[in-house]
């Protein structure tokens, strides 16, 4: 007896995905292939997704849209600031910031944070494509997603107290200056394996500095450091480090 072959088309998703569930794929690939090809062009469609368990299918994503692409250009402006010091203590020199501009830093990242996590956020939730794909994933997977944008706050942070300024320092002008101020022997970290703390001088935060290997053998526990630069508003980068004496 001649059996009618079904209209997937005319099917909902959810019909679509108990057929996916129990077809015999052996006795009925094209059949198969029929139902995936229309799933995928619901899904495609932007039609809401009904019940509690998904199918897993091999179904290509669609390409992020136009609205979250827009935001590319503010992903690289924050890998460029959080690179920024990366690259300065590796080809320039070492560079610490002013306590005035630290000071105000928790300010600035709130004024820089809450638009920008709000921009992402609209982006996000406005956008029919993330919709569509956070209603395949588990709850707490979810969960996870919508939280992801907070964890921007302690990027934020680092680049307001070292990127930022540093950025600044190179666009304004400075002044060549000399500070003698005190330092203590620290522990290694993995990138730099000879720290010393120096405290605050002249306007400019306590910070670590990275010393070559024939000065930090000079030098004891505790002493005096000779920090030579140019310094801003923003800090100091610092050009020359010598071993000195307690002054007066």
């Amino acid at each position: 007896m001649y059996q009618q072959e079904p209209n997937y088309q005319e099917y909902t998703s959810e019909e679509l995905e108990d057929v996916l569930a129990n077809i015999d794929q052996s006795r009925f690939p094209e059949r198969y292939k029929q139902a995936r090809t229309a799933l995928q062009n619901k899904l495609v469609e932007g039609e809401t997704l009904q019940g509690d368990t998904l199918v897993s299918l091999s179904i290509e994503l669609e390409p992020a849209p136009k609205k979250l692409k827009r935001l590319q250009p503010l992903l690289y402006l924050l890998m460029a600031l959080f690179a920024a010091p990366i690259l300065n203590n590796l080809y320039f020199e070492a560079f610490i910031t002013s306590q005035q501009w630290y000071d105000k830093s928790l300010q600035i990242s709130l004024w820089i944070g809450l638009p920008l996590t709000a921009l992402v956020y609209y982006f996000m939730f406005t956008d029919n494509w993330y919709s569509r794909n956070m209603a395949k994933q588990k709850p707490h997977k979810q969960v996870l997603s919508g939280l992801t944008p907070l964890f921007i706050w302690p990027l934020l942070f680092f680049m307001t107290t070292t990127s930022i300024p540093i950025v600044l320092h190179y666009l304004v002008d400075s002044n060549s200056l000399a500070h003698i101020t005190r330092y203590e022997k620290t522990s290694a970290s993995k990138y730099c394996h000879r720290r010393v703390k120096v405290r605050q001088v002249a306007g400019l935060t306590e910070d670590k500095l990275c010393l070559d290997t024939r000065l930090y053998n000079q030098l004891s526990s505790k002493g005096w450091l000779q920090l030579s630069g140019e310094q801003s508003q923003y800090g100091m980068r610092i050009e020359a480090i010598l071993k000195s004496r307690r002054p007066g």
